[in-house]
């Protein structure tokens, strides 16, 4: 569905028609709520990061910089020409532990490194053109479901969404009872939509050790084995 199509429906549940710039709002906070509770499919992609040569007087290219809107990072490889080979991803500390100066102790081909703001240190630092293929999953922003005519990017989690701006818009308004209602919707809802999208994984998507953003996970009531 799209944006409008979701902002309807909550309406028509709410009776508040005098919540639309509110509603567009909290559909967009709600579903990158919704976004740190699970890595839905839809919003994992692979993607392929330059590392550029180094441009003199320059002679390495000690980091790269992650795609906005990251949240986890599940796999990692070094591509240099036509071959590939892992890349590790570590936590800061073990990293530099290891090697103090990571960016300026050794220059050559990147075999590990470490996240920190956005942005992946590489070690050794790069010395020529390199390519970094990296599987991860985004959250929902602006770009993705800002106007709308913008389609759902996490088409499982439309119906958890609308329950979980319906509970706020109500609550709001006073009508606790009602929102609460709501609240327990979504959240059943969430768990349903959660299961059918870990039925259609068919491979290990369980992010790499000091690979997550700094977005904080919200505290949601989930039923256990629908955490993760």
């Amino acid at each position: 569905m799209t944006k409008a199509e979701l902002n309807a429906l909550v309406t028509g549940f709410t009776g508040r028609t005098d919540k639309d710039a509110l509603i567009n709002t909290l559909l967009l906070v709600g579903l990158r709520e919704i976004a740190k509770t699970h890595d839905f499919m839809s919003m994992v992609s692979t993607v392929d990061i330059v590392i550029p040569a180094p441009i003199p007087p320059a002679t390495n290219t000690p980091s790269v910089s992650l795609p906005a809107n990251w949240h986890h990072v599940f796999e990692a490889r070094l591509i240099n020409g036509s071959s590939s080979m892992k890349f590790e991803i570590h936590q800061k500390n073990w990293v530099v532990e290891r090697w103090p100066n990571i960016t300026d102790t050794n220059v050559g081909i990147p075999v590990l490194g470490y996240i920190e703001g956005g942005n992946v240190y590489l070690y050794p630092a790069a010395n020529a053109l390199y390519g970094l293929r990296v599987t991860l999953s985004t959250l929902p922003s602006d770009d993705t479901f800002g106007d709308g005519a913008d389609e759902c990017p996490i088409p499982l989690a439309e119906m958890p969404l609308v329950y979980w701006v319906c509970e706020r818009i109500l609550k709001g308004v006073g009508a606790y009872e009602e929102g609460q209602v709501y609240g327990n919707d979504y959240r059943l809802s969430l768990i349903d939509s959660i299961r059918t999208d870990r039925r259609a994984i068919t491979k290990d998507y369980t992010p790499l050790v000091g690979s997550e953003s700094d977005i904080p996970k919200p505290d949601s009531y989930l039923d256990p084995f629908a955490r993760r």
